[in-house]
């Protein structure tokens, strides 16, 4: 029985840091007013943050009720990302990416997003203009949208007047205005691939480049060793006593074995002491080669079928002049054959030149080149076809269709005005006044 440990634990052994209670309990809090979708996610990119010291995914309030959301993106979500992507009016893709999976957003959702922004560069993405076409999957209408746009981007606390810059609208709002989102739409995604994200993920297996060849002879070199290996193994072990031990089938001793070129050498060319080959006589060795020659004498005598003489031949050949009238008569039928083919060469010769005499203009024919698709020519070329990069984006409402040149300008010389006696800066009571013009055109 094994021997019990002095060593007892008790609470004033076990040492817990000061901290440790406190980082729980916010923690615990963040989680509840978060509510995350994916707790386990969530709690791998709330940890990782605050030990790289950045502000960590949580939202500023509980949002209940449930707010209107886009596949899990809502109001509360833009507010904790712009309060981990603060004062940044760039951001990377990479970045990006990693704020918006530990906010337990779809990647997808993300990828349909740049998609529709237009952006090309993936190393500085504009961040307003981000967030501006993120709140336009929650919202309504135009006006909402820079409504909310506002609210997020404000840096007044909640329930002031949500004031932003006057540059800050202006470029959002002739973003948004030149964004056709009124229909479904499949886009092509060129800059935003996955190839770019693998940073993050697991590195792929490594293919080795050798054959099989050489793979099958590595193989056969290590089962040749092993077999090598135990070969001396059992030559090293000793022969142990068998005397008095009942085997009912007993092993052949090391020093008695022999090699098959031994075994061979000592059997094969030894003559056996109990067999004897057997003798035949004289008699039945003559009587056999009298039935042979009987035999080939009477090959020799019968005829063989169809054989016919010389002269016979000969007679059936015909005179040299009927030879040279048969020679005649074939040149002159493949002389016939030659020039019946020049004439039918001829004749359609003929009909080209008139069809092309006849023939309307160059001009007046409508010239159908012959379409060749490209999967036919990359199967023939045996090149294997990568299939292309789609991001397919819904209708956004709240972004809608292209806004007159006419109207954008009205909107940003109203917004002008309202700036000067509020030190440039914007607000959403300033939108809701009757005076200002509308932020899109009314679809009936």
């Amino acid at each position: 029985m094994p021997e019990l440990s002095n060593d007892m634990y008790c609470s004033q052994q076990i040492s817990i840091p000061p901290t440790f209670p406190y980082l729980l309990r916010q923690y615990a809090k963040a989680a509840i007013r978060t509510q995350p979708a994916d707790l386990l996610r969530w709690s791998t990119a709330y940890f990782r943050c605050l030990a790289l010291n950045l502000p960590p995914p949580i939202k500023p309030r509980l949002e209940y009720p449930i707010p209107k959301s886009h596949f899990g993106l809502t109001p509360g979500w833009l507010k904790a990302l712009v309060y981990q992507l603060q004062n940044n009016l760039t951001v990377p893709f990479k970045v990006l990416w990693d704020r918006w999976i530990g906010a337990c957003l779809q990647h997808e959702n993300l990828i349909e997003i740049l998609c529709l922004s237009g952006f090309t560069d993936h190393n500085e993405i504009p961040w307003f203009r981000f967030v501006a076409l993120c709140a336009g999957h929650i919202t309504e209408n135009l006006t909402q949208t820079m409504i909310m746009v506002c609210e997020i981007l404000t840096e007044e606390p909640e329930g002031g007047s949500a004031m932003v810059p006057l540059e800050v609208f202006v470029d959002v709002y002739k973003f948004l205005a030149q964004i056709d989102a009124s229909e479904p739409q499949k886009i092509n995604n060129l800059y935003f691939t996955d190839s770019l994200l693998s940073i993050y993920r697991e590195p792929p297996a490594v293919v080795s480049s050798e054959s099989t060849i050489e793979v099958e002879e590595k193989i056969e070199e290590e089962e040749v060793v092993y077999e090598e290996e135990k070969v001396e193994e059992v030559e090293e072990k000793p022969v142990e006593d068998l005397v008095g031990v009942v085997i009912s089938c007993p092993d052949i001793a090391i020093g008695d074995a022999k090699t098959e070129d031994e075994f061979l050498e000592e059997t094969v060319g030894r003559e056996s002491i109990d067999y004897k080959s057997p003798t035949i006589p004289a008699e039945v060795i003559d009587l056999e080669n009298a039935d042979l020659e009987k035999e080939r004498q009477e090959k020799a005598a019968i005829p063989m079928e169809g054989a016919e003489s010389v002269d016979t031949l000969i007679g059936y050949m015909p005179e040299r002049k009927d030879i040279m009238e048969y020679l005649e008569e074939a040149k002159k039928d493949e002389v016939e054959e030659e020039e019946g083919l020049e004439e039918e060469v001829d004749e359609d010769l003929k009909r080209l030149k008139y069809i092309l005499e006849t023939a309307p203009a160059a001009s007046e024919i409508e010239m159908v080149p012959s379409v060749v698709s490209v999967e036919e020519v990359m199967s023939e070329e045996g090149v294997e076809e990568k299939p292309p990069n789609y991001a397919f984006v819904n209708a956004i409402p709240g972004v809608g269709g292209i806004v007159p040149t006419e109207l954008v300008e009205a909107v940003i010389e109203y917004m002008k005005e309202c700036s000067v006696p509020q030190h440039g800066m914007v607000m959403p009571r300033n939108l809701r006044h009757f005076k200002c013009p509308p932020l899109e055109v009314a679809y009936i």
